[in-house]
């Protein structure tokens, strides 16, 4: 993980989002594993953090491949935690730099689709917003439709 990425970060306090009493906390660091492949020892054995926040708050995680924020927990102890249950408090301090490259790659990496996977997304959210069978009081309203197929739109031709 960047330096720079770390120096940015270290110190905010964040507020967890999964918990029924959500804790504030400040960042310890962040580290480079993701949460399928960060394990960690409890009384039952070793775990994976996709796995313990599966079983403990019964949360499928939407993005398991991004790094892990932590938090120093009494002098030895870390506990990890995926970005999505994380909450930054407002009106905190943070450079304002570029982010380095190489994470930026891998942020961008992680979160592209392929076109026909992007197209699938779109249609399943259209349908679990109940947008796709005309049937939006809101949408009719205003007497907006939403269709389902895509439309080929023709490369504009400049003359210079």
């Amino acid at each position: 993980m960047p330096a720079s990425l770390v120096l940015q970060v270290d110190r905010l306090v964040v507020t967890t989002t999964h918990m029924n009493r959500n804790r504030r906390f400040f960042i310890y660091g962040i580290v480079e594993n993701n949460a399928r492949n960060q394990f960690f020892q409890t009384t039952e054995g070793s775990i994976s953090v996709e796995q313990y926040f599966q079983e403990k708050y019964k949360l499928a995680l939407r993005y398991p491949l991004l790094p892990l924020v932590t938090e120093r927990q009494g002098s030895t102890g870390i506990n990890f935690y995926p970005l999505e249950v994380l909450y930054i408090e407002p009106g905190q301090r943070v450079e304002n730099k570029k982010l380095a490259g190489r994470l930026t790659e891998k942020v961008i990496q992680q979160t592209r689709m392929l076109p026909q996977e992007m197209r699938n997304h779109n249609i399943r959210q259209l349908v679990q917003a109940n947008l796709m069978n005309g049937e939006n009081q809101y949408l009719n309203s205003f007497g907006v439709g939403i269709i389902s197929c895509f439309f080929l739109i023709p490369f504009p031709y400049f003359t210079i």
